[in-house]
């Protein structure tokens, strides 16, 4: 009985307080985004120009301003998109350049996972579709890198032939010779790490598949 009575006053009290708070006009919301926005533009200029100027204890304090502004917003347009993947690959390069790998792979997986989001909203731009996967396996290889760093040499690996699954994804479904020569490279690079193990078949096996897929591309006609 105590805790039915309990549960009631908690509910008057938070209806109470629901009621007294003001209630905001459209407009109002509509200022308060805007204002919201305009301060996480001015963090983010203010953090590119630190990043290459070099100071990048700066441009971590802005960019990171950058994103608590965003999560302040109660929806993120394809624009605030693109804004958050630049946000987190510059945060990622200066992670990744300082060797902070758990760090930098946080950050170019949330870019992925930017990417990604992208992709689905804007599936009917090939063109686009085609630079934003390609962005995400650049990521992708980035992890693996930062893996490579940390000693992980199966997550490494693992991440290496993520990045060719997304481009092979993309690929079927756009047939883009941009595409292909990146699968290509990408087959040859794990390739390598293959030859770096002293594993031959696999080596031989993904120098093979990179020969294939530059066979496949379709050659220009003569004029």
């Amino acid at each position: 009985m105590y805790k039915k009575q309990q549960i009631s006053l908690i509910s008057l009290i938070l209806t109470v307080c629901l009621a007294s708070r003001p209630m905001h006009s459209a407009q109002e919301m509509i200022n308060w985004q805007q204002t919201i926005e305009k301060e996480a533009e001015m963090h983010y200029n203010a953090g590119i120009q630190a990043f290459y100027a070099g100071q990048h204890d700066d441009a971590i304090t802005s960019f990171f301003k950058v994103l608590e502004h965003f999560q302040r917003l109660e929806s993120h347009t394809a624009s605030h998109l693109f804004r958050l993947a630049d946000v987190y690959g510059h945060l990622a390069k200066i992670f990744h350049q300082r060797n902070d790998y758990h760090g930098a792979i946080e950050m170019y997986t949330r870019g992925v996972d930017v990417f990604e989001e992208l992709i689905d909203r804007k599936k009917e731009d090939i063109d686009l579709v085609i630079t934003l996967a390609v962005s995400a396996s650049y990521n992708y290889w980035a992890i693996a890198q930062c893996f490579a760093g940390l000693g992980d040499y199966q997550q490494e690996l693992f991440y290496y032939q993520a990045a060719v699954k997304l481009l092979t994804d993309i690929d079927e479904g756009h047939k883009s010779n941009m595409i292909k020569h990146l699968i290509a490279e990408r087959y040859k690079k794990i390739g390598n790490y293959y030859k770096r193990h002293r594993d031959s078949a696999n080596a031989a096996a993904y120098y093979r598949a990179a020969i294939q897929v530059l066979q496949n591309i379709k050659v220009r006609p003569s004029v």
